[in-house]
């Protein structure tokens, strides 16, 4: 598949599924539903049309990677594992376990969760292993993580450093309340991780201090409450 949106509940999953379903395949979009509930002859199916590459887009939860219960089972490096043994992880969560093996693979994800259930890391570990070995270059970052509040691009940016330990790669955090022109020297050496508000960013854009040609990995993070 192609995209995959992966819900904490069955029942979340299924609404999802019964509301975009038709739309989506109006338009020649395929859609299919994987939950625990599945038939085990409809997940057989499932499984292999999968394999065929016959589905765009697979909704789902736990299911798809139930068996994954150890950050050595969702691809990332002895390195990596490592340093969460270090910092004091033990088992992934649920959407570490889901959104991480798909991140790895270069899937589009679309996740949701409560909070302190270790969002931040099921993005934040799949950008590190996909970037680490690779270069950056001056004003072209290879990756792009925006959120919607300084207060959330600062918590990112933190974890950032402390996931960070003995890595070559480097983030740069562009927020307001900090000068511009050191905003702009940190683009200029290279950055590997950028972290934004939208607003700051736009700022950059208009400078003309960024390029979006190396961006190879996108993160949106979205507020738990619509602003009006």
């Amino acid at each position: 598949w192609q995209t995959a949106i992966l819900c904490p509940t069955e029942i979340l999953a299924e609404q999802h599924f019964t509301s975009f379903s038709d739309w989506f395949e109006s338009l020649g979009i395929k859609v299919s539903l994987l939950t625990g509930s599945t038939k085990a002859k409809d997940k057989a199916l499932l499984i292999r049309e999968l394999a065929e590459g016959n589905i765009d887009i697979l909704i789902g939860t736990h299911a798809i990677f139930q068996q994954r219960i150890k950050f050595k089972n969702l691809g990332l490096s002895d390195d990596l594992i490592l340093l969460l043994s270090e910092l004091g992880y033990k088992e992934p969560t649920k959407i570490q376990s889901l959104s991480i093996p798909l991140a790895l693979m270069g899937r589009d994800i679309l996740g949701c969760a409560q909070t302190g259930t270790g969002k931040t890391a099921s993005f934040v570990l799949p950008i590190i292993e996909i970037l680490n070995n690779q270069k950056s270059k001056a004003r072209m970052p290879r990756s792009l993580i925006l959120t919607p509040t300084r207060e959330l691009a600062e918590q990112i940016s933190i974890y950032f450093k402390k996931i960070l330990k003995n890595n070559k790669l480097n983030f740069c955090l562009l927020i307001g309340g900090t000068a511009l022109t050191d905003q702009d020297k940190l683009l200029n050496k290279g950055v590997d991780i950028l972290i934004a508000t939208p607003g700051r960013l736009i700022d950059h854009i208009n400078r003309g201090n960024i390029l979006f040609n190396a961006v190879s990995y996108t993160h949106l993070t979205l507020p738990t409450k619509r602003i009006v």
